[in-house]
């Protein structure tokens, strides 16, 4: 009898959590609501941005049958080429701003989220966030997790891990915190982590990089680094404490 009336008290526990884990979850999706809204209407404005070269396209194909003027079309596919950059641009942007509220998790053993824990955020939150990193960030705090596609050059690697955070500053401090990690392992493998950015970006900080050795042995400079930031700049440290940030490395 007393074995029933457990049950029965702790099913009426449980019915009672419902509203809050509802309420937990209207907020999630009200919050991916207005993202795929703001998202929606930048598409929509690219779209107009390529429609109106697409016309500029028309025009130039016209006026070269009907004058063949060399001079005009050059003068018309600079400015559809100087256009076009800048529609790559602003979807690079936009790619990139979709991604701020992301960190990719690398080193994770192949497995361990069904092995040792119930899901991939119980694994993040529990396994590297909390016993890792002594982190408080519950798994409602993040929106989803997922292990990325492996390349073809990393078969015998672990895939990475991305994970999406409801809140950038969630995302900030979990990234200020990665270098704890130095020197940690989990299921015998070294973790690291990484915002989520575009190829485009990683190359250019990767080439921003490269130069860092001879900016810091410069005049006046003590030391220079590349900040977790986009768009990407260097930060320059002299040697009276004052600091530059440079946009573009000559």
């Amino acid at each position: 009898m007393d074995e029933k009336l457990d049950h029965i008290l702790e099913q009426i526990s449980k019915l009672q959590a419902m509203p809050a884990q509802l309420n937990t979850l209207n907020q999630r999706l009200l919050t991916m609501e207005e993202k795929l809204v703001k998202m929606n209407r930048e598409i929509n404005d690219m779209r107009d941005s390529v429609e109106f070269m697409e016309n500029e396209v028309e025009q130039i194909k016209s006026a070269h049958n009907r004058k063949a003027d060399c001079v005009a079309v050059t003068q018309v596919e600079n400015k559809l080429s100087k256009m076009e950059g800048t529609v790559l641009s602003k979807l690079e942007e936009l790619e990139n701003r979709s991604r701020r509220n992301n960190l990719i998790f690398y080193g994770i053993p192949e497995g361990s989220e069904s092995k040792d824990y119930h899901s991939c955020e119980q694994l993040i939150v529990d396994g590297i966030l909390k016993d890792l990193m002594g982190l408080d960030i519950a798994k409602n705090d993040i929106e989803r997790t997922s292990r990325i596609p492996r390349g073809s050059s990393s078969r015998d690697r672990p895939r990475p891990i991305k994970v999406c955070f409801l809140r950038h500053s969630d995302r900030d401090q979990v990234l200020h915190e990665a270098k704890c990690l130095k020197g940690k392992h989990f299921g015998g493998s070294r973790i690291f982590i990484t915002d989520d950015v575009t190829v485009t970006v990683r190359d250019t900080r990767r080439r921003f990089r490269e130069n860092l050795n001879s900016m810091s042995r410069s005049p006046g400079v003590k030391y220079a680094y590349v900040p977790w930031t986009v768009p990407l700049s260097v930060i320059v440290v002299k040697l009276d404490g004052t600091r530059q940030r440079l946009f573009k490395i000559e």
